[in-house]
């Protein structure tokens, strides 16, 4: 079954996959509840979709590379409104979940990683990176290769997590951290720490920015679902920190999240935003 559903897949050469596992972050053992876990809703997939598609002002023929495409919940969208569209993805099985969407093949699906593009020089109209720099340690290697594969004129299109320092999930993954550093640990991400490092390095290449606020909407939460998150982070996506160490923190974190909300299972209130960023680089 599995070969059936993975034959469209194709898998690139001149890539180490042993080394994988240092290369990126891959989502096999979380592929089947992906969508589930994701902490981007159907309705806002689907205006970031518009959104792009409006950005590189897309007509018949355009072509658009997603790098780190999982299950296709942005690609799809655009797919099926008529664009040729190639999703890339360490993870068979997470392409698998895509093609099981997409039983069409409207989406081209390569195995490959994107600090190693299996793609000539100029062959696309837009590349599309949704939550994807933070989990890749070499992600200005990334870029690197973003600009090569693009046409002349054509867009990066990317976002990153958004949680203001000043919401209740931002503040605690502040906390978080502060446990974390305070026990001799390293909690961030592998790649990229924040927007504004991926837009100072976009700068540094010579690239004009800017970002649309493309939707905005309100998510209610407990304490205890934060807790559950940094704890599923952990556990399917390498954080990289010593599990004694991690369990250690996570009583500490338990701690301050009800002292300082008052109780786990109370009610949160949240607004979060999904921020565009679009690049175009220099001729």
């Amino acid at each position: 079954m599995q070969d059936k559903a993975s034959n469209d897949i194709l898998a690139t050469t001149g890539i180490a996959w042993e080394d994988v596992p240092r290369l990126s972050l891959a989502f096999d053992r979380i592929s089947a509840c992906y969508d589930d876990i994701s902490p981007l809703p159907a309705h806002v997939l689907e205006a970031l979709a518009g959104a792009m598609i409006a950005s590189v002002r897309a007509k018949p023929g355009s072509c658009f590379l997603d790098v780190g495409v999982g299950t296709g919940r942005i690609t799809i969208p655009i797919a099926r409104q008529g664009y040729s569209c190639i999703g890339l993805d360490l993870s068979t099985r997470m392409m698998m979940q895509l093609r099981d969407k997409d039983p069409q093949g409207l989406v081209r699906l390569v195995r490959g990683d994107m600090t190693c593009l299996p793609f000539a020089a100029c062959s696309f109209d837009a590349v599309m990176a949704v939550h994807v720099f933070h989990l890749v340690a070499q992600w200005r290697l990334a870029l690197a290769e973003v600009r090569r594969v693009l046409r002349p004129g054509g867009l990066l299109l990317h976002t990153l997590p958004d949680k203001p320092s000043t919401s209740p999930t931002g503040m605690a993954r502040e906390q978080w951290q502060r446990i974390v550093h305070e026990l001799g640990g390293h909690p961030n991400h592998p790649g990229a720490q924040s927007g504004a490092e991926v837009h100072a390095a976009l700068e540094q290449m010579g690239a004009d920015t800017w970002d649309e606020d493309v939707v905005s909407w309100r998510v209610t939460l407990s304490p205890r679902d934060i807790l559950r998150r940094t704890e599923t982070d952990h556990h399917v996506r390498a954080t990289g920190l010593d599990h004694g160490l991690f369990a250690q923190a996570s009583r500490r974190y338990e701690a301050w999240l009800l002292a300082h909300f008052g109780a786990l299972d109370g009610e949160l209130e949240e607004e979060r935003h999904a921020i565009l960023t679009v690049a175009r680089f220099p001729s």
